[in-house]
């Protein structure tokens, strides 16, 4: 009985050396099958999220455009021209919004979007002025002191820009000097490939009329004398004489 009760007090419970070595090699088995799906998965997973990145700053970027163009108003260069502070390219936009920033006085400012390209890469920039009166003759297309630029998208992308009018024409450049285009189709392509990077946006430019044709009977009326009449003058009937 003594023999006995002293055999079961020195079998004490718990692994033996080989058995805990055959549950280690087990582990490292488990383990080496993990690390081998998670080294197959990550890039995956990695190259996935890259692109859901890149198409969340894309349509941030598209938005911001989009409000810009919503908020474009009818301004004449110069108080001798009845000709719109707008320049509409295929791969920029140059027109006159109100002031955007809080922390300058109300007014009206010159945004021009494009691509730019240059030893820190390609990108897409909002450049932005203080508006002035151009002199007569001056294309709002030309050079400009433009006090800040804003990145609105790296990495390679490119913008392109078609313009519609009133009854739904698109055009790759905008060349009506009177009127402003009702829709901007706003579009952000790889420079490599030349692929889309997001779905293209649409922004309506809610101002339809200048403010001198708020008399007028039609805004094609107005148009049509704005575009016949020079010096700026107006017809009687639609807010006087100068």
């Amino acid at each position: 009985m003594k023999r006995t009760a002293r055999a079961m007090q020195s079998a004490s419970p718990g692994f033996s050396i080989l058995e805990g070595l055959v549950a280690l090699a087990l582990a490292g088995l488990v383990m080496g099958g993990v690390s081998m799906l998670v080294a197959q998965w990550m890039p995956v997973w990695n190259r996935g999220f890259h692109n859901v990145q890149n198409a969340d700053l894309a349509a941030v970027a598209l938005d911001r455009i989009a409000a810009d163009f919503a908020e474009a108003r009818y301004v004449t260069g110069s108080s001798q021209d009845n000709y719109l502070f707008f320049d509409g390219a295929p791969g920029a936009a140059t027109f006159v919004r109100p002031t955007l920033d809080p922390g300058e006085r109300p007014g009206l400012e010159v945004v021009r979007i494009t691509t730019v390209a240059d030893k820190s890469g390609i990108r897409i920039v909002r450049r932005r002025a203080r508006f002035t009166p151009l002199p007569p003759g001056v294309s709002p297309a030309q050079d400009l002191q433009f006090a800040s630029t804003a990145v609105l998208l790296r990495g390679g992308a490119r913008i392109l820009f078609s313009y519609a009018d009133g009854e739904g024409r698109w055009r790759a450049q905008w060349d009506d000097p009177v009127t402003l285009p009702a829709r901007v189709r706003i579009e952000l392509r790889d420079v490599a490939t030349g692929a889309s990077l997001a779905p293209a946006t649409t922004a309506i430019v809610h101002v339809e009329a200048p403010a001198r044709c708020a008399s007028a009977r039609s805004l094609r009326l107005c148009n049509r004398f704005e575009q016949q009449a020079p010096g700026g003058m107006q017809p009687q009937g639609q807010g006087g004489s100068q």
